[in-house]
């Protein structure tokens, strides 16, 4: 995601070659920057996606086991939410999220 919003930046930043009498130009540049916020907004919303799934994970574990917070913790590491948690956080660096 990082990257996607550098990218929003750098094409920011290209501003200043673009004219508004080059109408052509304007239009690439304008399909460019939709294209990049599309894109940080896809990657955004994913990312949101994956923390949601987590902090519901996190929250059963906690809250249905009626455990303190390191049991909570222990559990995660050691149960199937945890295992869920874990393959979450491999989806997450394997789509370059790190």
């Amino acid at each position: 995601m990082l990257e996607a919003a550098l990218d929003l930046a750098r094409l920011v930043q290209e501003q200043n070659g673009v004219t508004w009498s080059d109408t052509a130009a304007v239009d690439k540049y304008i399909v460019r920057l939709q294209t990049a916020v599309e894109r940080l907004s896809r990657e955004n919303n994913k990312l949101a996606s994956y923390h949601a799934q987590i902090r519901d994970k996190v929250i059963h574990c906690h809250f249905d086991n009626k455990f303190s917070h390191d049991q909570t913790a222990k559990m995660i590491r050691a149960h199937k939410p945890g295992a869920e948690i874990y393959g979450l956080y491999l989806v997450l660096e394997s789509e370059a999220f790190k």
